[in-house]
C-alpha cells in the first residue's frame, strides 16, 4: 500500500483527469493499445508533488515520534494546533471509513470488522481504526465524515473535513469510484459546503494499494501483463 500526505492545494493543482496519472507514476498500466501513462504527464508539476510528498510524510511520523517520546500534554496539544485543522481523504479500503452504503454482502458491515474500534461494523475494512482515524488523531481533530453521509450529519460535523475514500477503488477504471471520481466530488463541494480559502488550510490524505494492479490482471492475459511490466522497465531505464 501506498499512501502520502501533503497540502490539498497540490492535489488540485492542474487538470483534473491527469492529476491521478501526475500522482501515481508508480502505478501505470497499458491500457488496451496505449500506454495511458505517457499521456498527459506535465514533468514539472510531478517533480513539485513527489518532492513535496517524502517531506510532508515524515514530518508527520516525526510528530508522532515526539509526542511518543515526550508525553507532554502540552507538548502534544502545541504540536496538534499547529498542523492544518481539515483533513481531506482519497483512495481504498485503507482509508475508507464508511463509504459503501450498508449491505449484507460487504465483508466490512460484517463481523468481525469494527470489533476493536467502534465495537461493531461501520464500513471500515478493518477490526478497528484505519489510516485516517489516526492521522486525525494526530491532527487534533474527529475523523472526516464519510461522503455518503454528508447529508446526514449537523453541519458542524463537516468542519473536519471529508473522507473520499472507497474500498476498491483505484487510478483507472475500477468497481468502486477511481481516483479521479473522487476529486470530481470533492470539486463539487467547494463553494457549498466549503470555500476555496478552507484549501490553503487543509490536507490530504491519498492512498492506492494493488487494485489496479488486480483489475488489470483479470481483464488481460498474463502474457500481456508481462509484456506490458517489461515494456514499462525498458521504457525508464
Amino acid at each position: 500500500n501506498s499512501q502520502a500526505v501533503f497540502p490539498l492545494t497540490h492535489l488540485l493543482q492542474g487538470s483534473k483527469h491527469s492529476l491521478p496519472l501526475h500522482f501515481f507514476l508508480f502505478l501505470k498500466e497499458k491500457k488496451g493499445e496505449r500506454e495511458a501513462f505517457a499521456l498527459n504527464i506535465k514533468m514539472n508539476s510531478l517533480m513539485k508533488l513527489f518532492v513535496s510528498l517524502p517531506l510532508l510524510f515524515f514530518t508527520s511520523l516525526v510528530f508522532g515520534e515526539i509526542n511518543g517520546v515526550e508525553g507532554s500534554h502540552k507538548h502534544h496539544h502545541h504540536l496538534k494546533s499547529s498542523i492544518s485543522k481539515k483533513l481531506f481523504v482519497f483512495g481504498d479500503s485503507y482509508v475508507d471509513t464508511g463509504n459503501i452504503k450498508k449491505s449484507p454482502d460487504i465483508v466490512s458491515w460484517k463481523f468481525p470488522y469494527g470489533i476493536t474500534f467502534p465495537g461493531k461494523p461501520v464500513g471500515r475494512f478493518s477490526d478497528g481504526r484505519v489510516s485516517t482515524d489516526f492521522l486525525a488523531n494526530l491532527m487534533g481533530i474527529k475523523s472526516p465524515i464519510p461522503y455518503i453521509r454528508k447529508d446526514h450529519v449537523p453541519k458542524e460535523r463537516l468542519q473536519y473535513g471529508m473522507n473520499f475514500g472507497v474500498g476498491g477503488t483505484g487510478v483507472f477504471d475500477t468497481p468502486s469510484p477511481n481516483m479521479t471520481t473522487q476529486i470530481d466530488s470533492f470539486q463539487k463541494l467547494l463553494g457549498d459546503i466549503y470555500s476555496p480559502s478552507d484549501l490553503n488550510s487543509s490536507v490530504a490524505l491519498v492512498s492506492v494499494a494493488g487494485n489496479d494492479y488486480i483489475n488489470y490482471i483479470k481483464l488481460h492475459p498474463a502474457f500481456t501483463v508481462l509484456t506490458g511490466i517489461l515494456k514499462f522497465i525498458q521504457r525508464w531505464e
